[in-house]
């Protein structure tokens, strides 16, 4: 990115959000719904990236064939791994 300024608070803006993801899967390994032995970090990495995905795909998309269920039943089947 030729922008430092830029790049610096889309880092900021990433590590952000891993951070908060990884704060809600030790919630969810807390309460037994997420086994212990996830790596939180790895797993919200992961999650992250796949939320780009899924921001890029909706600015590009002429029609949406995935419903909002489907990608709940996605995520809910990955953190029960």
């Amino acid at each position: 990115m030729e922008n430092p300024s830029i790049r610096e608070t889309l880092q900021g803006l990433h590590e952000n959000a891993v951070q908060m993801g990884s704060g809600w899967i030790n919630v969810g390994k807390k309460h037994g719904v997420i086994p212990k032995e996830a790596d939180e970090e790895k797993l919200s990495e992961m999650f992250n990236v796949f939320k780009y995905g899924l921001v890029v795909q909706n600015l590009i998309a002429e029609n949406d064939k995935l419903d909002e269920k489907d990608i709940y039943q996605l995520l809910i089947q990955n953190l029960k791994k």
